[in-house]
């Protein structure tokens, strides 16, 4: 069923979405820093997708990065109570202070509801 809300995210929002993965029900996005924002909020308020439950936000480090990559991803776990699917976005840090503001906005944006 998330599938679905990949293909959607593909439709939606073209180069955006850097890339698409599923592996054993594990569905995931990786969306680029600009859209991280529009993306959630799409994700929260379209019909088709209605992602109302806010599971976890974390980082995962990938030391084994080139120093001039940001080292570190952001990932955030939701899910649809209503649609029965769940999804995972993730993103590649850059700054420190556009990386803690944006997780912020996503943050709130799927906590509060449409």
């Amino acid at each position: 069923m998330s599938k679905q809300v990949l293909s959607l995210l593909q439709e939606r929002f073209g180069a955006k979405i850097l890339a698409v993965d599923s592996f054993r029900g594990d569905d995931e996005a990786l969306i680029a820093p600009e859209a991280w924002h529009e993306v959630a909020l799409f994700l929260r308020d379209d019909a088709a997708c209605t992602m109302d439950h806010f599971i976890d936000l974390t980082a995962v480090d990938y030391p084994e990065r080139e120093p001039e990559q940001p080292r570190f991803d952001v990932v955030v776990s939701m899910r649809s109570l209503r649609k029965n699917h769940r999804l995972r976005i993730k993103r590649v840090g850059r700054r420190e202070l556009d990386r803690a503001r944006g997780v912020r906005l996503v943050r709130r944006a799927l906590q509060r509801p449409p």
